[in-house]
Order: structure tokens, then sequence, then C-alpha cells
């Protein structure tokens, strides 16, 4: 593993740091891989120059898409269990490949290969696995939570990454899912900081009326997509899991 990731006072400077074919599924689940939150954090914000408007013009065209359809779904199917439950599932089916598009973005962007912000709505040819994964996925989170909350927490973490496999390595649900927890569960404690420090940034830059999050939201989509091409890399099409 290259020590950039290690490292907390190694040189940043190179702006073009080869994120991409760090890491795999293998190597993921084995745990072999390391960063180091301070370097990944500014190496995040180094590649958010020139990327900031390509985000946010993703962002504005999920939120485009997705808005309406939650309005609609809501007043065609009414305020009752089963209406909000058709209205539900018909909004998962549309925000999880709207999702794992932002998400692929960053991961682009972390691999210094070109995106776009039709990338957002590049994914629905995977709309069904996608839709399945983030069902599983909350289905999953839901019995932890109601399981004395710590196992919610956990599994909210570890499978921070499904989705992205699904899209990106071509795994089955399950196998994203577990795939991710897998990988994620060796370095969990320091996932989490990351995803505190980021919570917590972001909230930060928000107390201004906002302005920071012009910087942060972009940041932050990019530091997903760092930490996922140092545990899976990015671009190897791994069609089975070890």
């Amino acid at each position: 593993m290259n020590d950039i990731y290690k490292a907390p006072n190694a040189d940043l400077t190179p702006p073009a740091m080869a994120f991409d074919g760090t890491g795999s599924i293998e190597n993921g689940i084995a745990g072999n891989y390391d960063f180091s939150i301070g370097a990944l954090i500014d190496t995040a914000w180094q590649k958010t120059n020139g990327n900031k408007g390509t985000i946010w013009l993703g962002i504005l065209i999920f939120i485009v898409i997705l808005i309406p359809i939650s309005v609609v779904t809501e007043i065609a199917f009414g305020s009752s269990i089963g209406g909000k439950f058709l209205s539900q599932i018909i909004q998962t089916l549309i925000s999880a490949p709207l999702t794992v598009g932002l998400y692929l973005m960053g991961i682009k962007i972390a691999a210094s290969q070109p995106t776009n912000p039709s990338e957002v709505i590049a994914y629905f040819k995977s709309i069904v696995p996608l839709a399945i994964t983030m069902v599983l996925m909350y289905l999953m989170i839901f019995i932890g939570l109601v399981l004395l909350v710590i196992p919610g927490i956990y599994l909210a973490v570890a499978y921070g990454m499904a989705l992205q496999l699904v899209a990106e390595k071509n795994l089955s649900p399950w196998q994203a899912m577990e795939a991710s927890r897998k990988a994620i569960t060796h370095k969990w404690f320091k996932i989490f900081g990351l995803y505190l420090v980021c919570v917590v940034l972001m909230v930060i830059s928000a107390i201004p009326l906002g302005i920071g999050l012009v910087w942060s939201l972009p940041w932050a989509v990019i530091v997903f997509g760092c930490l996922y091409t140092i545990i899976f890399g990015y671009g190897k099409k791994e069609s089975a899991m070890q």
C-alpha cells in the first residue's frame, strides 16, 4: 500500500495520487488496506478544486428528478399505510440509481478519471439490483437498531460501500453488502471516525447561511470516493467475491 495512506505527515503536494488500482474486493475483504484520515481529507480537498461545479450540477439533477416524483407519489397514493408503502417503494427505486451516480462521480474524481453530471442518471440500467440492495440495507439496519441500537450503527457504517459495489463491480446485492461489511469491519472505528469528522465539518460549514456547503458537499462526495478506491480500487470488474 502506498505510504501516503499511512503517514499523516506525508507529502500531499502531488495533485494526482494513484487512488485507482490500490485496492480490490479480495484485498478489501482481507483488510489489506490502510489510510490516514488527515491525508485522505486533504487529498479530497485538493481534488475538489475544479470539480465543485460538476458535482453540484449532479446534485441539482438528483433534486430535480427526485423531489417531483416524491411529491407526485405522495399525492397519488394518499396518506394510508398502503399508500405510503407504495410511495416509498417508488422513491427507493428512483433514488437508488441517483444516489449511486453521485457516489460514482466521487469515485471517478478520486481515481482521476473523467466524469460529468450525467453520471447521476447513468445507473438506471441497474435500478433493480440497486433498489434491492437499498431495501435490504435499510431492513438490516432497522433490525440492528431494534436490537439494542449498536448493531444498527455498526451496519449503517459497514454497508456504506454496498451500492457502489453493485454498480462498479457488478456484485449481487447480498454479495455487495457482505463485501462492504467484511472490508469495512477491519477498520470500522477509523472509518466511523472519518464519517464523524465529515459530518462535523459539514455542520460547521453550514452555520454561515449554508454558504460553506458550496465547498463541503462536493468535498464529502470526493472523500467517500477516495475511501472506496483505497479499499476496493476502481475499474476492476470483479464479478466474484472471495
